[in-house]
């Protein structure tokens, strides 16, 4: 599973966990706008890298977690777009969609439905988790999050098994 949750804008500051509640002022440092771009522009890097490596995309839109909205809000979705197109063009890639951002500040699940309709017009799999980090989070709203799915035009869900993706129906 490959994810990013640090940020380096190379001024100076180093290494930023844009998703840490500890380095908050740092988000309002930079602006919405340039962590999302930044953000984005990372994902693409990870997925383009020829050490890329990983079967699973996590937390497409992570820099919502404390319910900053970008200004330039066609800007960043267009970046996400290309993102996903990246994503689609590597095969055997699934995308998880995360229930972790219903117990934060943007309380939606990660990504969006919006970007969640985008995968599925892709043919983007997907499978679910939940950022449980405490044993009575486990599967946390996945009835409410495949209700949504289903709804989308889903009706399967990636499993994997020794790194071979097979998909099980919802």
């Amino acid at each position: 599973m490959g994810s990013i949750h640090i940020l380096n804008f190379f001024d100076g500051k180093g290494a930023w966990g844009f998703d840490d509640s500890r380095f908050r002022e740092d988000y309002d440092y930079y602006g919405a706008d340039q962590v999302y771009m930044f953000y984005y522009q990372k994902l693409q890097k990870m997925v383009r890298t020829p050490r890329f490596d990983f079967d699973i995309i996590a937390h497409f839109d992570l820099p919502k977690k404390f319910n900053d909205i970008p200004n330039n809000k066609e800007i960043i979705y267009n970046k996400a777009m290309k993102t996903l197109e990246l994503i689609k063009k590597r095969r055997n890639i699934a995308m998880e969609i995360n229930t972790g951002g219903l117990r934060k500040d943007c309380n939606e699940q990660y990504p969006s439905e919006e970007i969640i309709k985008e995968m599925y017009s892709l043919d983007i799999p997907i499978l679910l988790g939940s950022d449980a980090h405490n044993p009575i989070y486990i599967a946390w709203e996945f009835k409410k999050l495949i209700t949504i799915l289903k709804r989308i035009g889903y009706n399967q869900l990636a499993h994997f098994n020794k790194r071979k993706m097979t998909l099980i129906e919802i």
